[in-house]
This record gives C-alpha cells, sequence and structure tokens, in this order.
C-alpha cells in the first residue's frame, strides 16, 4: 500500500464511520492531505440522498437529510468536538488549564448542548435555502472547508495532546502535501462561491487567532468544533451570495 492509499484509508477511517481499514501508523501520518476529499464526498453522499425529497417547493426535509447524514456518518465526532469546546471557553473563564480539563471530561454542559443545537439549525437553515436555489456545488463545498481547516490549524498551530488522535496524524505529516491540498481547495471553493470561501477563511483565521492566544495551541476538540464551525460559515456565505 503507498503513502496516498494508506492516507486515503486512514482519514476515511478517522472522519467517517465507514468500515474501512485504515492505514496504520503510516495512513495517519499521510491523511491530512485527504481531508478535504473525504469531507467532499461526505457532501456528495448526503446530497445524493437528500435528493428523492427535493421534489415540489419543499426544501426543508432534504436539508435536515443532508445535514442528519452529515452527522451521522462522521458518528458525531465534530459535533462532540463543538460541545466539549462550548463547555471549555464558557467554564473555564479564560484560565488555560481548567478550560483543557473540561475538555477532556465526557461530560456535555447546557452550553455545549446550545451550541450543537444553534449549530445545527444554522446548517439547516443554510442548507434548504442551498436546495432551494439548486446551489448544490456550494453544499459539497462547505464540508470540504471544514475539513480543510484541520489541515491549517494543525500546520500553525502546536497540537496540546500527548499521545492525543492528533498526535499520530502529525507525526512526520507531509507539510508540502497538506499546503497543496488547502490551496486545492480554495481554489475550488472560490469558482463555486467566492463569499463561502470569504466567510470559511474568516472564521478559520479568527478561531486561529483564539487557540492560540487563550490555549497556546489546539486539541482534537478544537479542531472538531473548527470544523463545524468553518462548515457552517461555509454553508451561510453561500447563503449570502444567493441574496446578492
Amino acid at each position: 500500500m503507498n503513502n496516498a492509499e494508506a492516507g486515503l484509508r486512514s482519514a476515511v477511517q478517522f472522519l467517517t464511520r465507514l468500515p474501512v481499514n485504515g492505514g496504520g501508523g503510516l495512513g495517519a501520518t499521510w491523511s491530512l492531505p485527504w481531508y478535504p476529499v473525504v469531507g467532499a464526498g461526505l457532501a456528495l453522499l448526503a446530497v445524493v440522498l437528500a435528493w428523492p425529497f427535493t421534489g415540489g417547493s419543499e426544501s426543508l426535509l432534504p436539508a435536515a437529510v443532508f445535514v442528519a447524514t452529515l452527522a451521522a456518518v462522521s458518528g458525531g465526532l465534530h459535533l462532540d468536538g463543538l460541545a466539549d469546546t462550548a463547555d471549555a471557553w464558557i467554564g473555564g473563564q479564560g484560565d488555560r488549564e481548567r478550560m483543557l480539563a473540561i475538555m477532556k471530561d465526557t461530560m456535555v454542559g447546557p452550553v455545549g448542548v446550545a451550541a450543537v443545537v444553534i449549530v445545527l439549525l444554522l446548517k439547516t437553515a443554510a442548507a434548504s435555502a442551498l436546495f432551494a436555489a439548486g446551489a448544490d456545488y456550494s453544499l459539497i463545498a462547505a464540508p470540504a472547508l471544514g475539513r480543510a481547516a484541520a489541515g491549517a490549524w494543525l500546520l500553525g498551530l502546536p497540537y496540546l495532546r500527548d499521545g492525543g488522535l492528533g498526535s499520530a496524524v502529525i507525526s512526520d505529516m507531509p507539510r508540502s502535501y497538506v499546503r497543496y491540498a488547502l490551496l486545492g481547495t480554495a481554489g475550488v471553493a472560490l469558482l463555486i462561491s467566492p463569499l463561502s470561501l470569504i466567510a470559511a477563511g474568516a472564521v478559520l483565521v479568527g478561531l486561529g487567532a483564539v487557540y492560540q492566544r487563550y490555549l497556546g495551541g489546539v486539541t482534537g476538540d478544537c479542531t472538531g468544533a473548527g470544523i463545524e464551525l468553518v462548515e457552517t460559515a461555509a454553508l451561510l456565505g453561500a447563503c449570502l451570495a444567493l441574496s446578492g
């Protein structure tokens, strides 16, 4: 198994609950460049499953199927990170060690639940507008941008959990290929919806600055939360393009 195949298998294994055997340690190391591709693949699957419900003037049902498919196939992995990070940000009150401790706690508090509900509502509403407009490409680009953001943070910020899930990913990762993946994803998104790319980029940069200032780096939970928030921003940006 070559590096590329091992990386793709590992990316699918980590980002989804699909029955795929990963590529071992080599696969984890080479998985990050494939994150945007896996994100686009998940979105394409979600669009296909939602498509039978798009008849008539109703767009809320296919949007709900789209969002539910993304959550189900990923096993709620990123939503869990969003909940833990939201709890930590409010409960930690700016104290780094306390925030990191809360993120490690398996319990989810009311702030985390509220964050997940708000994000799911925004994504469903945005997807509904995009389905109504027939903007399928924007629906596929947003999850790709969200997962590409993980590569940007892991490239630019220290990883704070020794032995965490991200440790194997960033160990000897092919940095040049990760950069190519980021540039390629950004280029495709620019062709599909410039506002979607701008919104996603703003959240990526903003979250990165917040993570660096208050934590000094990122954790797996931070990355998962960021994936959800960048994806949501990309969908909302695409909706802004419709209104313009």
